[in-house]
């Protein structure tokens, strides 16, 4: 290890301490041992299955006999691997502890994200302090929720991205994997295949040369989806299928009551809801987990040809529910988060300008890409705060930057002034 990477390190693992500290706090606030709810509770199931030898199986679900497509296997798979090396401790609580120790982790990349963009560790503590304290990922921390191991390798990858030699390789992998959190960042790579052809024409830059190892890292990239996809095949006989929440998750995010009803315009509902539709527990009476995943699908399809006319407003109101900062059920707090999230914004905007020349671009290629798939996600699917996360982490290290040099520069000034014998004002001391 070469002796100026020891100090970066040293100040690294300091940071991931102190949110570690932030994490539990905010956990033993919460309830630590609180049991899992809605998604999480699926997930320990699985996790709960895979730990106890009986595979990716969902044992309280509607089809507990045959092996789920439903929830993707990263969070699970990494909560087995908890649950087995503490056999006797309480499965919710090994869980919650698990995402709050990866939450602490995901801070620190954040830092190093900073750290690696800007060289300066002012810059790498205010953006790794700034997602510590974010209420947002403290509440899905807190939830069990699966963005926490998504931002994981998405951050771990775009180090890797951004580093020499063999590390984009690896990185490209890693950044796969996030997939498997979240099966629509598979979208991921012909979005920044779009951004790099927009940006080569615009520049007229566009070059071949390196063609063959932009295929390599694309394929490294789709490899952990395409090997879920390939299990997902041995269960339904289709390919691809990357999970079958698929179509309710279109149904109920395109259908008469988002459509029509403010309370829940541009939102999403469990297709349960909408009326006239069957149970889902009735149709899992006869159909199998991707047959009714086909199901919901081919409803969605036919409300949007149905109504094409109108989708342009539904569409709307998927964008403003999901990146308008806007509580839809007032209350202080979430009055609070929307501003704190307008403030991210506006600073990671402010430092994204100012910082535009000296950031390397494979990294603005990265964040372009995911702000791309996710906005393209929203649109086909339904709008929402939760949804618009999945890439505000990646910007901190810019808004970091821009409050950076807003402190700087007044700094600056402050010693100018003093410099030219500017008298200070009364009560300022020596």
């Amino acid at each position: 290890m070469r002796s100026s990477q020891r100090p970066n390190l040293t100040f690294l693992l300091l940071v991931f301490c102190l949110a570690l500290v932030v994490n539990f706090g905010v956990g033993l606030k919460f309830g630590i041992a609180k049991p899992m709810a809605s998604d999480a509770e699926h997930y320990l199931d699985i996790a709960r299955s895979l730990a106890a030898g009986h595979g990716f199986y969902l044992p309280h679900g509607f089809w507990p006999q045959a092996p789920t497509m439903s929830r993707s296997p990263a969070w699970p798979f990494t909560v087995s691997l908890a649950l087995r090396l503490f056999p006797h401790a309480a499965p919710d609580t090994v869980m919650r502890c698990l995402v709050l120790t990866l939450n602490a982790l995901v801070a620190t990349l954040v830092g190093a994200l900073a750290l690696r963009l800007f060289a300066w560790r002012s810059v790498a503590l205010l953006a790794a302090a700034a997602y510590a304290v974010y209420p947002t990922p403290l509440f899905l921390a807190c939830q069990g929720a699966s963005e926490t191991i998504f931002l994981l390798c998405g951050l771990a990858g775009t180090l890797l991205v951004l580093g020499k030699g063999w590390r984009p390789f690896v990185g490209m992998l890693v950044l796969g994997c996030a997939a498997l959190s979240r099966p629509n960042f598979v979208l991921w790579v012909g979005s920044a295949g779009a951004l790099w052809l927009v940006s080569a024409v615009w520049t007229r830059s566009l070059c071949l040369a390196g063609t063959g190892r932009r295929a390599a890292a694309a394929l490294l990239f789709l490899v952990p989806s395409l090997l879920w996809a390939a299990r997902n095949y041995t269960v339904c006989g289709d390919f691809p299928v990357f999970s079958t929440l698929r179509g309710q998750t279109f149904y109920g995010g395109n259908n008469a009551v988002v459509a029509d009803t403010l309370e829940y315009w541009g939102y999403w509902v469990f297709p349960d809801l909408v009326p006239g539709e069957p149970r889902m527990e009735d149709l899992a009476r006869t159909k199998s987990e991707y047959q009714v995943d086909c199901y919901y699908y081919a409803r969605g399809k036919d409300y949007v040809r149905q109504h094409a006319f109108a989708m342009p407003r539904l569409v709307l109101g998927k964008l403003v529910r999901a990146y308008v900062p806007m509580p839809w059920k007032p209350a202080w707090g979430t009055y609070a988060i929307s501003v704190l999230r307008l403030a991210l914004y506006g600073l990671a905007a402010t430092g994204a300008l100012l910082a535009w020349r000296r950031t390397v671009p494979v990294f603005r290629l990265v964040v372009g890409a995911m702000i791309l798939t996710n906005v393209a996600t929203v649109m086909v699917f339904w709008g929402c705060a939760r949804f618009a996360f999945a890439w505000e982490p990646f910007v901190l290290p810019w808004a970091a930057f821009a409050v950076w040099q807003v402190c700087t520069a007044r700094s600056r000034r402050a010693i100018s002034e003093v410099g030219r014998g500017r008298p200070r004002p009364a009560g300022t001391g020596t």
